[in-house]
């Protein structure tokens, strides 16, 4: 799974926006709506990836958190 993921990343690095509605398709996920990231931290501990993201959605903010394969979004409130 993470070579083909891979694999459509580079192959869609151009086009952000139609990388986003690939891998919502092949993964059954959802797009909640066109946004901007508005911060952004990362890190990697002991060979694992972990980060967040704060993301402005219209009127609406998120934070996105992953560690390796794992990804939430939280509705800021």
């Amino acid at each position: 799974m993470a070579a083909d993921l891979g694999s459509m990343i580079s192959s869609y690095r151009s086009d952000p926006v139609e990388l986003s509605y690939r891998i919502v398709k092949k993964y059954s996920g959802t797009v909640i709506e066109r946004c901007e990231v508005i911060e952004s931290f990362s890190e990697l501990r002991k060979d694992l990836d972990y980060g967040r993201a704060g993301i402005k959605c219209g009127d609406t903010n998120y934070t996105l958190v992953y560690a390796n394969g794992y990804m939430n979004i939280y509705l800021d409130i």
